[in-house]
């Protein structure tokens, strides 16, 4: 969850005109992060760290159990975590904050 939330405000902010340089990169603080955005749509604390556990808990679990699986359920896992990052990103939109 937290290498996906990198990548994915690292490109928002490229894309935005935020940062243009590696030293733009690591300087820049802002709050658009997926817990900053779980917090502006109205989620508590707690529960945002409870829904970025239980994201995070999802996934690795689905990461263990595609190693004993055969294609069909490795495939399933991968339907499955692409729903979960899907929801990631609709929740990350929903929270966007502009400025």
């Amino acid at each position: 969850v937290a290498i996906f939330d990198m990548i994915y405000t690292t490109q928002s902010r490229i894309r935005n005109g935020v940062i243009h340089s590696v030293r733009d990169w690591l300087e820049y603080v802002g709050k658009d992060h997926f817990h900053h955005r779980l917090l502006h749509i109205g989620f508590t604390e707690k529960q945002a760290l409870v829904l970025i556990l239980a994201v995070a808990l999802a996934l690795g679990l689905a990461g263990v159990v595609c190693r004993e699986t055969g294609v069909l359920g490795a495939a399933l896992l991968l339907g499955q975590a692409l729903l979960i990052l899907g929801i990631v990103v609709a929740l990350m939109l929903l929270g966007r904050v502009i400025g």
